[in-house]
């Protein structure tokens, strides 16, 4: 596995390189508050639904002095503005991330198809006759975008859920470690009876 990420990134520009990797870091900074959008619904749920809330939880009592909050409704108030914030915040930067992601996507497709290109011009006269033009045209055409979408596009997107799913994970363990392993366990179980079955 490690040798197949070697190869691709022997494949890639160095500025493209640069660019995979500026992207991992914001699709990391996304996820971790794709989590904190996430953990941020139970308090809510907890103090719309318990009225002593506040004085029940240390940390939904910290939260209301830190806004220098004293009743359970101006709580409920601005700990929902806060949610609804966090949420269109958190939407709009998966969507400038998305976005940047399909343009840096396309435009590096777009140079190594323009690479393979000059690789061919520069092929002799003979090992242009021993291809099928048609074999050639594909892999300009076709390869390159397989090879980006399919490949590029896909492990950045695995690695944005991925750590989306550590960061609920470690959200739910802080809050309950009992339920968070036994969650564990079934989805465990779940994945493996999938697996083999």
């Amino acid at each position: 596995m490690v040798s197949l990420y070697k190869k691709v990134f022997g494949l890639l520009e160095s500025r493209t390189r640069l660019l995979l990797l500026i992207s991992a870091f914001l699709s990391l900074f996304v996820s971790l508050a794709e989590a904190l959008g996430v953990g941020m619904v139970m308090p809510f749920v907890l103090a719309l639904t318990d009225p002593n809330a506040i004085q029940k939880y240390e940390a939904l009592g910290k939260v209301a002095e830190m806004f220098n909050v004293e009743t359970q409704e101006s709580f409920i108030s601005v700990l929902g503005l806060a949610v609804v914030i966090l949420f269109v915040t958190k939407n709009l930067m998966v969507l400038a991330l998305l976005r940047w992601q399909v343009f840096f996507v396309g435009r590096s497709e777009a140079d190594l198809a323009i690479r393979l290109l000059k690789k061919y011009h520069n092929m002799s006269l003979l090992d242009v006759m021993q291809r099928n033009s048609s074999e050639l045209i594909r892999n300009i055409n076709d390869e390159v975008s397989a090879f980006f979408n399919g490949f590029v596009l896909a492990t950045l997107q695995m690695f944005t859920e991925l750590v989306v799913i550590l960061g609920i994970a470690v959200i739910v363990f802080t809050a309950d470690p009992y339920a968070a392993i036994g969650m564990a366990l079934f989805f465990l179980v779940m994945a493996g009876g999938y697996y083999y079955f």
